[in-house]
């Protein structure tokens, strides 16, 4: 950048001082006046405002140089008053003009830059997309084929326990009807529809009742769970069936997501008079990347 800088800078100072030719060749079709404004010009166009300023600043020393030479008496005419103030109004028009192509360029510049970014994040946005509707397809599709497998065998009269495989399959019906409860939410979350319905209701139940209904997926995968109530009787404000959803979510992605023989806990306790809940596992967890993305 800094050579750049100086090439440019020499370039300016050696057309600022090409003045001195340029006038007795100019001078032929008398056009020798505009030999001052030509490094300004030039300058100008190849390189922006500010080279230009050196260029006048530069010319305009050489042009009174030339002038102490060939003719001190002109310094006190009304020619040479009249003369510079020619120059420095053209040379101004020049500077304010390449000035305001600049901005202008830089305003196109963001404007494009702010359009890359728009399209990077529309197009990350779809990807992200494709990926919800692979995982969102893949997670309906198990609990029912679960469903139609086992109800399969009950038609056929295969089962050997049929108490067992309607657990099964009511098992299923439910994480199938929980999981399209949260694709809705999902929407009424983006359209802003969703609605709250607040009420006392006592957290410790809940979660013992979420717990509960994990447990044969917790035992099936050979979990240990540590689980470690508030009083049963505590009292808060909340929507029951959102709450009982939030622990419903955390704790089936808790076990979800932990390897065989690994531990979830569940651990609910009351600090200043708040209730803090809090859910761990030991499972891979969620990148520090892609944490700020998960809400």
């Amino acid at each position: 950048m800094k050579n750049i800088t100086w090439s440019r800078l020499a370039v300016t100072l050696l057309a600022a001082a090409s003045t001195y030719y340029l006038r007795s060749v100019l001078g032929y079709v008398g056009l020798q006046q505009l030999s001052f404004l030509l490094p300004v010009l030039f300058a100008a166009y190849l390189f922006g405002s500010v080279m230009a300023t050196v260029a006048f600043a530069f010319t305009l020393i050489v042009v009174n140089g030339i002038l102490w030479t060939e003719n001190p008496q002109v310094f006190s005419s009304r020619q040479y008053f009249t003369g510079m103030f020619t120059f420095g109004l053209l040379s101004a028009v020049i500077i304010l003009y390449s000035r305001r192509h600049e901005q202008v360029l830089s305003r196109l510049d963001e404007s494009l830059a702010r359009e890359k970014e728009a399209r990077e994040e529309a197009e990350s946005a779809n990807r992200l997309k494709d990926q919800f509707l692979a995982t969102l397809s893949h997670e309906l599709r198990t609990p029912i084929n679960v469903i139609l497998g086992y109800l399969q065998i009950l038609l056929d009269e295969r089962s050997r326990n049929p108490r067992r495989a309607l657990e099964i399959v009511h098992r299923n019906a439910q994480q199938q009807a929980r999981l399209i409860e949260d694709v809705l939410d999902v929407s009424r979350i983006t359209t802003g529809t969703v609605q709250l319905a607040p009420e006392e209701v006592r957290p410790g139940v809940l979660l013992r009742d979420v717990v509960e209904s994990l447990q044969p997926a917790i035992v099936a995968k050979g979990l240990r769970l540590e689980f470690a109530p508030v009083d049963l009787d505590a009292v808060i404000v909340a929507d029951p069936h959102r709450l009982r959803q939030v622990f419903w979510n955390l704790l089936s992605n808790a076990v979800k997501f932990t390897p065989a023989g690994g531990t979830v806990s569940a651990r609910s306790t009351i600090v200043d008079g708040q209730l803090e809940i809090r859910i761990a596992d030991t499972g891979r967890g969620i990148s520090k990347d892609f944490l700020p993305h998960v809400f």
